[in-house]
């Protein structure tokens, strides 16, 4: 890229530059960042009491009402249920390359759990999601990141579709003097651009840059990927950014700094014109833990069995049954002795 230079700063002896990096852009591969901070395991034995219970409740994707359990306070959602009832509407039409962009922990369910979703589905929604019981191979992921993850598909998908997206925008680009392309990202209300992208004398840049994280990032991610930046610039799961206001004081005042989106090169590597069906589940990370299956069932106590030392055994087979009575012949020789005397 061409190098752009800046004003003199307000310094006593030094004069800064900022040149955009000449290694951008590069491959269009970009590995998955996290989506904050790491999410543990449930270490309390009783954290699907609330599933044991019956406990459940509604929150809404779109114009779609999705059901949710509780492990302790927090609330949990079915991956097959999310995803067949609003996901999907995105899924389909989005490469899946784009889950690189995001790091979205799930987790099996209990026994318990797994009931309680069987529940829901066959008594509450009339088998909407599918005739097929859950078990514990099903996953579950929090609201709060099928909630994110909805409203970032449905970015990336108005952005790929036209170039831009309905109402506020937390992603985009921006061109300098028309001539380097700078993507940004919304934080805090403000326009960030990744720090890598300006070399030269950049400590002051530095000490105004903070680490950004979260799906703030997944965001710039997003940029990232559609303008081809390399892997090694962008592979960490916290990224260095400076506020677009503070860029502009290192360059001359009469430097543009315009809206501006790629041209469709990359875009239709992204889109998929014929809908797709991905695996269940694809756009998560899977848990490493392997599923809490139900502890086997306990055989039925039998009876003690009692044997008798000195006496015989009972037989196994009934006794004949007398047809009649014998009568011996040296029985009736006595009998007929005895008459004649």
């Amino acid at each position: 890229m061409s190098e752009i230079s800046a004003d003199k700063m307000n310094s006593k002896n030094n004069e800064t530059k900022l040149v955009m990096n000449q290694y951008l852009p590069s491959s269009i591969s970009v590995s998955a960042t996290a989506t904050g901070k790491n999410d543990t395991e449930n270490s309390d034995s009783n954290f699907d009491e609330r599933s044991r219970k019956g406990q459940f409740g509604w929150f809404t994707l779109g114009n779609v009402h999705v059901p949710y359990i509780y492990r302790g306070d927090d609330q949990f959602c079915s991956v097959r249920m999310v995803e067949l009832s609003a996901l999907n509407s995105f899924l389909r039409f989005l490469n899946k390359d784009i889950y690189n962009c995001t790091n979205i922990r799930s987790f099996y369910v209990t026994p318990a759990e797994a009931s309680l979703l069987n529940q829901i589905n066959f008594l509450h929604c009339d088998s909407q999601y599918g005739r097929d019981q859950f078990t514990v191979k099903d996953l579950v992921v929090k609201v709060s990141d099928a909630e994110e993850f909805y409203q970032f598909l449905g970015a990336c998908y108005a952005k790929l579709l036209n170039g831009k997206t309905e109402g506020d925008s937390r992603l985009g680009f921006v061109i300098i003097n028309k001539e380097s392309v700078v993507p940004y990202t919304i934080s805090k209300g403000q326009k960030y651009v990744p720090l890598f992208y300006f070399e030269g004398e950049i400590d002051q840049l530095k000490l105004k840059s903070y680490k950004l994280e979260g799906w703030d990032l997944c965001y710039l991610k997003f940029c990232c990927k559609i303008q081809g930046i390399r892997n090694q610039l962008f592979a960490h799961d916290t990224c260095s950014v400076i506020n677009l206001d503070d860029i502009k004081i290192y360059f001359p005042p009469e430097t543009t700094f315009d809206e501006y989106w790629p041209a469709k090169t990359v875009d239709v590597q992204m889109l998929l014109s014929n809908k797709s069906q991905t695996p269940m589940g694809e756009w998560t990370k899977q848990p490493t833990t392997p599923p809490m299956y139900p502890p086997p069932p306990q055989p039925t106590p039998r009876a003690p069995q009692i044997i008798y030392k000195y006496n015989p055994p009972y037989p196994s087979a009934a006794p004949h049954r007398a047809t009649g009575i014998r009568t011996y012949p040296a029985l009736e020789n006595a009998s007929a002795g005895i008459a004649e005397g």
